[in-house]
């Protein structure tokens, strides 16, 4: 197993996010004044630049947008979680949102574009931080 965390980010915009998180919450970004919700956290809304946004609790569902399967490990204290499923989810109340996330309990030949998936949370070995993590929705296959 890593002994090291590959996740460095100790950026304060992104604490809500995993504070939430750690509470089995899934949060978005989402703009005061023309209401569009984004990922990645940032001073202003992408759409209407505005500066007041806040994060907002969002249905933990969506559909696979992209997918991947990882065979080579980007760091060596990977080496021995690959290979794994990276997807690439867009939230059913966040259209245009896309979020990288890895997708658990599916084999790679099961995957396809707009298969529904429901997020759980779990820390994965590469983070201090619990993450969305996702699943086939089977209430919506």
């Amino acid at each position: 197993m890593p002994t090291k965390r590959l996740d460095k980010s100790s950026d304060a915009m992104f604490q809500p996010y995993y504070d939430a998180a750690a509470e089995q919450r899934f949060v978005l970004p989402q703009c005061g004044s023309c209401g569009h919700r984004f990922w990645y956290p940032q001073t202003s809304c992408p759409s209407c630049l505005s500066l007041e946004w806040t994060w907002r609790d969002t249905k933990p569902q969506g559909r696979i947008f992209s997918w991947t399967e990882v065979h080579h490990p980007f760091n060596e204290e990977l080496t021995e979680t690959v290979p794994f499923l990276v997807v690439i989810v867009e939230p059913d109340e966040a259209p245009g949102v896309h979020l990288v996330s890895s997708v658990r309990g599916i084999e790679p030949g099961e995957l396809r574009v707009g298969l529904p998936v429901v997020a759980t949370f779990a820390a994965p070995v590469w983070s201090d931080h619990m993450l969305p993590v996702f699943e086939i929705d089977p209430a919506r296959v």
